[in-house]
């Protein structure tokens, strides 16, 4: 845990992807990519993991609001699928969905991969911008 707080602090501008491990249930390592510094002081991935039901790759994401603001629909999020070579399937079906924070809340997204093929995941997050 302190390795994943330590990572999103060090974020980039171009983003950064987080490893990890938890529970004996992710089977490769998957990526969660926050896309700038300035959004990683307002939000944190808690935790995350993947399982496989029925043959189809399912990923859970927990995020939290680090802050005393709410967040309703300031933010977005999507979840990108890979097969074993690191190609993306169902590309087309990746859309970015709004995501509603209470003040200093956690909110559990789960996703289940498009295809038998999927055998990893991305997950981003974005602030979306004041119009």
């Amino acid at each position: 845990m302190l390795k994943i707080l330590f990572m999103i602090s060090m974020l980039g501008l171009t983003g950064c992807a987080v490893n990890q491990s938890s529970n004996n249930v992710l089977t490769k390592p998957d990526e969660v990519i926050i896309n700038n510094i300035p959004l990683s002081r307002k939000v944190r991935i808690a935790s995350f993991s993947t399982r496989y039901i029925n043959n189809i790759l399912e990923a859970y994401v927990e995020v939290q609001n680090l802050s005393k603001v709410i967040y309703d629909g300031k933010f977005e999020y999507r979840f990108k699928w890979f097969d074993g070579d690191k190609y993306e399937v169902g590309k087309n079906l990746s859309i970015w969905k709004p995501l509603f924070l209470d003040a200093l809340d956690y909110k559990k997204i789960v996703a289940f991969a498009p295809t038998q093929e999927a055998e990893s995941f991305k997950f981003y997050i974005r602030e979306i911008p004041e119009r």
